[in-house]
């Protein structure tokens, strides 16, 4: 799992009001309580991703969860 590496080589590239889109963002659920590597790493991804000020974020419970992100 290398969401935030993928993030920080993508996001220099996305235009401002452009869209991010991550998916598995829930891995199956068990980012909620995260045991393994790839939850663990999810968690740290969704976490960053949602505290990133230069961006507004959703996460739609779809199947093993989309992340939404706009650039401000």
């Amino acid at each position: 799992i290398s969401h935030l590496n993928y993030w920080k080589v993508c996001f220099p590239k996305v235009r401002k009001g452009g869209l991010l889109v991550a998916d598995n963002a829930l891995w199956g659920g068990s980012v909620l309580d995260p045991q393994d590597d790839d939850a663990k790493a999810l968690d740290a991804f969704n976490r960053y991703v949602q505290n990133d000020s230069r961006v507004e974020t959703m996460l739609l419970p779809i199947r093993d969860g989309i992340l939404l992100t706009l650039k401000k």
